[in-house]
């Protein structure tokens, strides 16, 4: 007698449940070899697919032992009933458990990727075995397009594919009509002459003429066990095929065919994927949005100083003026962008308004635009001369795309100018409210701010007290020692020149004019033509109307104001000022980083802004969770049954939960490339609409949002993999 393959002894195997304890197997004792074709009959309940389920390692037993090819089962753990039922088992069902969306050939390659194939091992090898069971014209066809019958024989065929030496055939003909049955029982013996064929059936009659025997099951007992024919006593080999482990290449494949291979839930999905971004990138940008994380930070005064991310303000300890060879060691300090000589011309405000539309007026700071590159601007071109200038917009007043900017003519003045003049904007980009001009304009209003902070001391006699804080400015329609002092008091009178001296002092020099022909002139206010009530009124006249003692052009040039007592840094990376402070100071200097004044209630405010937005985006993300997984749990649950197929084949759960990772980050990774090229095109085109938001993130912000798709896309694969093993065969060996 031949080594029988299979032996039962004594198996018995018992149901609890909240009725009690229910009976499936009881003293069972058989055994079975290759080559046999046995149909295991019975009524419903009698034990028949329990016993089939216990051979095949689909379920376990509380008593006996079960020898597997003469080794004793009993010590068998999940690991090497998984091993087993991929070395031994090969499975068919009355429901074919066919993957729907796959093709023919995809179904029964399926047996050979459970085998760890290669993908030329497995070209020949299916076609092979399609042609064996008769559907080499339907091979392309997917599985919804067959009939029942040639569903039955893709399962077979992928029953070949596996070749393993036992076939688990459960109730197999049941959906089938009788001419097809007999047609699909003869086509499995056909092609099994050499392994143990295990079949499930109610109807004997339909397989009697080709089974070698027939088990009829009763309460869970054999009640009969009749052998029709004999089979060859010479030993049939055992051949187990080679399984090789499945390539982490192969299950991803395998997983993104299996999401590709349903269109319409593919296009569900992504869809949901691309409503995960676009709520992330919101959740997002409020974070990014509430402080410095978009480059947009507070402006303001700090001790008389304007302002602006990374400006370091640096002075000679000694008072003494910064030569023009120290300003160049300043600049080839490693992480110095650009040295400002015009410092005190930062401090002045510029106050416009746009000539051609109807708009109250703006405030910006002054800014040099040596300290911008053609790259920083999101339009337009760095300003060539003192007309034009560049304008950086933190918010839009009014429905005009930003490119549209560029052209506009403004109303500008600064706040050491008397007159405002006419300039027009050349180029545009997005930031803090402030106005690039050349060096030229910084020249102008650096001594001017100089002299605006000076003290002059003169007496002219009969005129009024002289205003102290009278500024001091050059005048080009006088000439050699010709002075105008004008000054605002409500009456028109004129004196007669005088000459005489004026003594000026302020922080950075002090000094005389000496012999000045002063002519002493008292007016009226000036008439408006704008009233006060006008938003025109600030930009052409000021708040108020200083006193001015007016200079001819070439007195005002040998006061002295071609020295640099003060300059500020633009770091290249405005965060390292204050390193660059410390490595400044280790010279003649004293040098301050503005951002480490910053410590007030607005900076308090800004950390708790950023707390509370920190948390709030959490918050959201954990919204975003739950509805995204919501929504796709249903999608991914209907998956359920080509993962069952797939574990009936041996391929194990963790494969599974691979290709369930790898189909939920490729729809990330094409959502998120979606998002990504939707924001260079937006970033290019300048077309914002109501993608504004999008626009206004920077490359690191995009890639965040992508990573926080990523994350979320890993969780969602973690929770429902786990759910689909649990809900699969023999989930307990998983839990």
């Amino acid at each position: 007698m031949p080594k029988p393959i299979i032996h039962l002894e004594n198996i018995s195997k018992y149901y609890t449940g909240t009725g009690g304890v229910g009976l499936g197997l009881r003293k069972v004792n058989c055994s079975f070899n290759l080559g046999e074709f046995v149909i295991i009959t019975g009524p419903s309940g009698s034990g028949k697919t329990t016993l089939l389920n216990v051979i095949s390692g689909m379920d376990t037993y509380e008593e006996g032992i079960l020898y597997i090819n003469g080794e004793d089962s009993t010590y068998f753990g999940p690991k090497e009933y998984e091993e087993y039922r991929g070395n031994y088992i090969s499975f068919i069902f009355q429901n074919y458990n066919l993957i729907d969306s796959f093709t023919v050939v995809q179904n029964v390659e399926l047996g050979l990727i459970a085998r760890g194939s290669t993908k030329a091992e497995r070209r020949e090898k299916v076609l092979q075995i399609i042609e064996e069971v008769g559907l080499s014209h339907r091979k392309k066809h997917r599985v919804t397009q067959l009939s029942g019958g040639e569903k039955q024989r893709v399962a077979i065929a992928r029953a070949l594919a596996s070749d393993a030496p036992i076939m688990v055939c459960d109730e197999i003909t049941g959906n089938l009509d009788k001419k097809t049955s007999e047609e699909i029982i003869a086509l499995l013996r056909k092609v099994s002459y050499n392994k143990l064929v295990l079949l499930v059936s109610h109807d004997v009659e339909e397989a009697i003429m080709h089974a070698t025997r027939v088990i009829t099951m009763h309460d869970g007992m054999i009640e009969n066990d009749v052998e029709l024919a004999q089979i060859p006593q010479t030993d049939i080999a055992l051949t187990i095929p080679e399984s090789k482990p499945i390539s982490s290449k192969t299950v991803i494949d395998l997983g993104i065919k299996f999401l590709f291979s349903t269109p319409k839930k593919l296009l569900l999905l992504l869809f949901i994927f691309i409503v995960v971004n676009i709520l992330s990138t919101f959740s997002y940008s409020l974070y990014a949005f509430s402080g410095e994380n978009l480059n947009v930070d507070y402006s303001g005064s700090i001790n008389d100083f304007v302002y602006y991310p990374g400006r370091v303000v640096v002075k000679k300890v000694d008072n003494s003026p910064i030569t023009n060879e120290e300003i160049n060691a300043l600049k080839n300090l490693k992480g110095v962008k650009n040295v400002i000589k015009y410092d005190l011309a930062l401090e002045a405000y510029a106050r416009y308004y746009f000539k051609n539309i109807e708009y109250s007026n703006l405030n910006a700071s002054v800014r040099s635009a040596s300290d911008l590159n053609p790259k920083d601007l999101r339009h337009g071109r760095l300003p060539q001369n003192e007309n034009e200038v560049v304008v950086s917009i933190n918010y839009q007043p009014f429905d005009l795309e930003l490119e549209n900017y560029v052209g506009q003519e403004l109303r500008l003045r600064f706040d050491f100018e008397e007159n405002a003049n006419d300039v027009t904007i050349v180029g545009v980009l997005e930031g803090l409210s402030e106005v690039y001009v050349v060096d030229q304009v910084l020249e102008r209003l650096h001594r001017l701010a100089i002299m605006s902070y000076s003290i002059l001391e003169l007496n002219i006699p009969g005129a009024p007290m002289i205003d102290r804080n009278a500024v001091l400015v050059p005048d080009p329609t006088l000439t050699g020692k010709e002075a105008l002092l004008r000054m605002f008091v409500g009456e028109e009178r004129e004196f007669d020149s005088v000459t005489t001296d004026v003594l000026f002092s302020n922080t950075y020099i002090n000094g005389t004019l000496e012999d000045l022909e002063i002519t002493v002139k008292l007016e009226n206010y000036p008439e408006k033509e704008f009233d006060n009530r006008d938003w025109r009124s600030d930009v052409e006249y000021g708040y108020f109307v200083k006193s001015t003692l007016r200079i001819s052009e070439e007195e005002f040039a040998n006061i002295g104001l071609n020295d640099y007592f003060q300059v500020s840094i633009t770091p290249e990376n405005p965060n390292k000022d204050k390193e660059i402070a410390q490595k400044i100071e280790e010279g003649p200097y004293y040098a301050f980083a503005l951002s480490a004044f910053q410590f007030d209630y607005g900076n308090v405010f800004s950390i708790v802004t950023e707390i509370f937005m920190v948390i709030l985006v959490a918050i959201l993300l954990m919204g975003i969770y739950f509805l995204s997984y919501i929504s796709i749990r249903n999608i991914i649950y209907s998956e359920k049954q080509g993962f069952l197929v797939m574990r009936s084949l041996g391929i194990d759960g963790k494969k599974i939960r691979i290709q369930i990772f790898a189909q939920l980050l490729i729809l990330a990774l094409i959502s998120f490339l979606m998002l990504f090229i939707t924001w260079v095109i937006i970033r290019l085109r300048q077309r914002y609409f109501f993608l504004e938001i999008i626009a206004k993130l920077e490359l690191i912000h995009i890639l965040t949002v992508g990573l926080i798709v990523f994350v979320l896309a890993a969780f969602l694969a973690l929770r429902y993999s786990k759910r689909l093993i649990m809900s699969t065969i023999v989930a307990k060996e998983f839990v």
